[in-house]
């Protein structure tokens, strides 16, 4: 898969570990995770192995988000995301890191 970055913070994050923006900054424990599921991401070639990984609970959001597919960080931040096809390709389009309890 061809990872796409929205914003670069969300680059920043899977590349130094952390971004300049406050608005970016999260617990070490949700950067390491998120870094591992960008790495996951990677690996795939087909979007039915994100199905197959449970721990990722992929699935496919709905109401105003049902364009995004959502990916489990963990208990508290998802990682939102477009996951298609282009052409021959896998490409994954990482749009923000949401709490999971605010809109």
């Amino acid at each position: 898969m061809i990872i796409v970055f929205d914003k670069i913070e969300l680059k920043e994050i899977y590349e130094q570990g952390y971004s300049e923006n406050r608005k970016f900054w999260f617990q070490p424990e949700v950067i390491k995770q998120y870094i591992k599921i960008i790495n996951i991401l990677l690996a795939i070639e087909k979007i039915e192995e994100l199905y197959q990984i449970k721990s990722l609970h992929f699935k496919k959001l709905l109401g105003s988000k049902f364009a995004l597919q959502s990916i489990r960080i963990n208990n508290k931040y998802r990682l939102e995301c477009i996951i298609s096809y282009d052409i021959y390709v896998l490409v994954g389009k990482i749009l923000s890191i949401s709490n999971h309890y605010k809109s």
